[in-house]
C-alpha cells in the first residue's frame, strides 16, 4: 500500500493576475490604420465592391458568372452591409474589423506556439506595417483572407493533441472560410501538412475546405479573362517579395532577416510538450510517450522549464502497506485530462514553431508563380498578402529568442517601424490608393452646354460616387444609369459624334497618364469627331487619373488648340505629360 502525499496546485498571486497580451497589438493596429482611414479616397477596385453590393442577389449571381466569382461571397456579405450605409468610412469598416482579428489571433497563435512574448513581438510587427494598414482601409476581401488564414492556423494549433471533436469541427470551419475570403488564400493550406505532419485528422479539415475551394475555383478558371491584364512574371519578381509582403523595401528586409535568422535558434526546431512525466526524488525528471507520470523515494527537488514543479517532504514505501507522508506543490501550464487515471499528466505534443512558420511565409509565392506559369497569369502582390502575418511571427520568434539581449529585440522593432513611418504617410495621401476623383472633379470647369466623356465607362461609378447632383457636365455617351449585368462597365453610344453634335467644349477623363489617351477608343473618336485637346492635367503617380478638355476644330480655334497643346506639353507641371511636384496630390 503506498501513502501518496498531499498533492496541491497553488497559483501565485502574479499568476492570478495575469492579463493576455492580444489586447495589446489589437488596440494598436486598429489605432494605427484608423488614422487617415477614408483621406484616401475609394479606388476603382472598392467601386467596384459597392457596385457589386447595390445590386440584388440575383444580379450577383449574374455578374459571379461573368466576373469576380471567387469573390461572391464577400459580395454577398457587403449586400448585406451596405443596406446599412455607403459612406467611405463604413465600406472600410469590415476590413478593419477583420485585420483587428487578425491581429488578436496572431498574438495569441504566437503565444500558444512559442511564448507570450512572441505573441506580444508579432502582433505588434504585424500592426506596425504599411500594408497591414493598407488593406485594413481598403475594401475589398483580402483583410478577411488574412484573418481566416492566421485563424486557421490558430485553430489547428489548438486542436493538435486533442481528442474530442470540437476543437477539430472549429479548424475545419475555419478552413471552410479560407477560400471564400480569397480564392489563392488556399495557398497556404500545404503548410498545415507540414504542422500536422502524420495527424490524419487535418485531412479532414482540408477536405472539407477543398470544396468551396473547387467550387469557387472552377467559376474563377471560367473567368479568367478578367484577369488577362496581369502580366507574365518570372522568378525575379521573388526579389520583390520582402517589399510587396510589407509594404516599403527596408522593413521588409529586417523581417525577412530576422525569420531567417531564426534558423539558427534550435529551440525553434524541436517539438514542445510530451505525452508523459515521471519524477523521482533526486529532484530530476524524465518523460515518456505513455502518458503516465510516477514518483518514488524521498528528498527535495525542483524543474523549471515549460511548466514548473517544485516538491519538498519524505514518503516512505514498504511492499504491503508503508506509509509516507510529505507535501508537493506542482505547478505547470497543462492539466490532467478529466478521462485519465489518478496521476497521469498527458501533455499533448505540438510541432517545431520555425517549420510551417516559413513554410507559410515562403511556400505561397512559390505556388503562385507557378499557377501564373501552368496555367495563367496570376502573380499580383496583394493576393500574398496573407503571408504577412507569417513574416511577423517569424520575426517574432528570432527576437524573442534575443530576450536576454532586450536591446537588440528593441532596436529591431523601433527600426522597422521607423523605417515605415513614409510610406504610412504615402498610403494616406488623398491619391493613396491612385484615383484621386475628388481631385478630377475639382479640376472640371463645366460652361453651359459642355459636355463629359469618360475614357474607361467604368470609372463613371466613382465620379457619380463623389460629385454633388447635377454637378458634372452632361453625360452625353450614357445610354442607361444602372451597370451592365456582366460586369462594372455602363451602356454607351457608340455615335460619338452625333452624341456631340452641337457641342464645342468636352470634358474628358480617363484613368492613366496622358499619352494613354491614343490608346483608348473612346479618346480616338473625339478626334474623329473634330475635337482637339486644348488642356490636360494629371493626379500623381501613374496610373492616376487624367483631366482633359477638348474644343472642336474651327479655322482659328483649330491653331488655338495646336499651339496651346504644344505650350502645355512643354511645360510639363499644370499640363504636360508629367506633374510637377507640386501637382503630386492635385
Amino acid at each position: 500500500m503506498i501513502s501518496s502525499p498531499t498533492l496541491t496546485r497553488p497559483v501565485s498571486p502574479s499568476t492570478r493576475r495575469r492579463l493576455p497580451l492580444w489586447p495589446l497589438p489589437v488596440a494598436l493596429v486598429t489605432l494605427v490604420a484608423s488614422t487617415g482611414f477614408t483621406t484616401a479616397t475609394l479606388n476603382g477596385d472598392e467601386l467596384a465592391t459597392l457596385s457589386a453590393a447595390r445590386r440584388s442577389l440575383p444580379d450577383l449571381w449574374t455578374l459571379a458568372q461573368n466576373i469576380d466569382g471567387h469573390f461572391l461571397p464577400y459580395y454577398v456579405f457587403m449586400h448585406v452591409w451596405v443596406k446599412f450605409g455607403q459612406s467611405e468610412l463604413w465600406l472600410r469598416l469590415p476590413s478593419l474589423i477583420a485585420i483587428a482579428a487578425a491581429t488578436g489571433f496572431l498574438a495569441d497563435l504566437g503565444r500558444r506556439a512559442h511564448t507570450a512574448l512572441t505573441g506580444l513581438i508579432a502582433g505588434l510587427l504585424f500592426a506596425l506595417i504599411p500594408t497591414t494598414s493598407y488593406f485594413a482601409a481598403f475594401a475589398r476581401s483580402y483583410s478577411f483572407a488574412a484573418a481566416a488564414v492566421v485563424f486557421s492556423f490558430w485553430a489547428l494549433h489548438r486542436a493538435t493533441g486533442r481528442h474530442d471533436r470540437g476543437p477539430w469541427l472549429l479548424y475545419g470551419l475555419s478552413v471552410v472560410l479560407i477560400p471564400c475570403t480569397h480564392l489563392f488564400a488556399v495557398l497556404t493550406l500545404p503548410a498545415h501538412l507540414i504542422f500536422a505532419w502524420g495527424e490524419r485528422r487535418v485531412l479532414f479539415g482540408l477536405a472539407a475546405g477543398a470544396v468551396p475551394a473547387a467550387a469557387l475555383g472552377l467559376l474563377g478558371y471560367g473567368e479568367r479573362h478578367a484577369i488577362s491584364w496581369i502580366q507574365q512574371r518570372g522568378p525575379d519578381v521573388l526579389l520583390k517579395f520582402p517589399d510587396m509582403v510589407v509594404g516599403a523595401a527596408l522593413p521588409g528586409l529586417i523581417l525577412l532577416t530576422l525569420a531567417l535568422t531564426a534558423l539558427l535558434h534550435p529551440r525553434l526546431l524541436r517539438r514542445s510538450g510530451s505525452g508523459t512525466e515521471s519524477r523521482s526524488g533526486s529532484g530530476t525528471e524524465s518523460r515518456s510517450g505513455s502518458g503516465t507520470e510516477s514518483r518514488s523515494g524521498s528528498g527535495k527537488g525542483n524543474w523549471s522549464g515549460k511548466g514548473s514543479w517544485s516538491w519538498s517532504g519524505k514518503t516512505s514505501w514498504n511492499g504491503n502497506g508503508g506509509n509516507g507522508s510529505g507535501s508537493q506543490s506542482r505547478s505547470e501550464n497543462r492539466t490532467p485530462h478529466p478521462t485519465t487515471p489518478a496521476g497521469t499528466f498527458p501533455a499533448p505534443t505540438h510541432p517545431a514553431p520555425l517549420p510551417w512558420t516559413l513554410a507559410w511565409l515562403l511556400l505561397p509565392p512559390l505556388l503562385l508563380l507557378a499557377i501564373s506559369h501552368l496555367l495563367t497569369p496570376a502573380y499580383v502582390d496583394r493576393y500574398l498578402f496573407v503571408t504577412a502575418p507569417a513574416l511577423a511571427l517569424a520575426a517574432a520568434m528570432a527576437l524573442s529568442e534575443l530576450a536576454k539581449a532586450p536591446a537588440i529585440a528593441t532596436l529591431a522593432v523601433v527600426t522597422t517601424a521607423a523605417s515605415a513611418i513614409p510610406q504610412h504617410a504615402e498610403l494616406r495621401e488623398p491619391n493613396g490608393r491612385f484615383d484621386n476623383i475628388p481631385w478630377a472633379i475639382s479640376r472640371l470647369r463645366p460652361g453651359p452646354g459642355d459636355a463629359l466623356v469618360y475614357g474607361q465607362s467604368q470609372i463613371r461609378a466613382g465620379f457619380l460616387y463623389y460629385a454633388r447632383r447635377g454637378s458634372l457636365p452632361d453625360d452625353v455617351l450614357l445610354q442607361r444609369s444602372a451597370p451592365v449585368a456582366t460586369g462594372f462597365g455602363y451602356v454607351e453610344t457608340q455615335d460619338t459624334a452625333g452624341a456631340l453634335q452641337g457641342r464645342d467644349r468636352v470634358w474628358a477623363i480617363w484613368r492613366g497618364s496622358r499619352t494613354k489617351a491614343q490608346s483608348l477608343p473612346r479618346m480616338r473618336s473625339l478626334d474623329e469627331a473634330g475635337f482637339t485637346m486644348k488642356d490636360s492635367w494629371q493626379s500623381g503617380d501613374t496610373p492616376g487619373l487624367t483631366v482633359a478638355l477638348y474644343i472642336r476644330n474651327t479655322k482659328t480655334g483649330n491653331t488655338e488648340a495646336r499651339n496651346t497643346n504644344a505650350r502645355n506639353t512643354k511645360e510639363g507641371p499644370g499640363g504636360g505629360n508629367l506633374p510637377g511636384p507640386e501637382d503630386r496630390t492635385g
